[in-house]
């Protein structure tokens, strides 16, 4: 069997699971990469990413979680109907569930406009990253990404 084989076994797993368990009335799941796909449903788009570990998951959940209740809405909502904050296990990983962005549009470095609305959300994404991190709770459940940021 090969890794496209297994990735669409594991989709179709998912869409019972999702249907099955969480009452979502799933109309497609697609592989976009080995462990991320894109969920239609009639009741909106999600994106589900696998993670190997609990704290992985937990730790990307809750950084996107404080980013948004922070302010910054750039960023994936995730869909805390599952599991414990977002995070679900199933086939031996452990995934979240985020909002779909379909409306964003695609920053091109060829315009100057790009450049600065970039530079801007880069800016705003540090500034409120550095609030975060003077949370004691925060600081030790994401050292690495405190790391990057410093």
């Amino acid at each position: 069997m090969n890794n496209k084989q297994k990735r669409d076994d594991v989709a179709g797993r998912l869409f019972f699971l999702l249907q099955n368990e969480y009452g979502l009335r799933v109309k497609n799941i697609k592989t976009v990469k080995h462990n991320v796909w894109v969920v239609t449903a009639c009741e909106g788009y999600w994106v589900i990413k696998r993670y190997r570990t609990f704290f992985e998951a937990m730790r990307q959940a809750l950084f996107m979680q404080s980013l948004r209740k922070a302010g910054f809405v750039h960023v994936p909502a995730i869909y805390t109907t599952l599991g414990q904050n977002g995070v679900f296990f199933f086939e031996g990983a452990f995934w979240v569930m985020q909002t779909y962005i379909s409306d964003a549009e695609r920053l091109s470095f060829a315009r100057q406009q790009d450049i600065a609305d970039g530079l801007e959300l880069l800016q705003t994404y540090h500034s409120i990253a550095r609030l975060l991190i003077k949370i004691p709770l925060f600081q030790t459940f994401v050292r690495e990404i405190i790391d990057m940021i410093k």
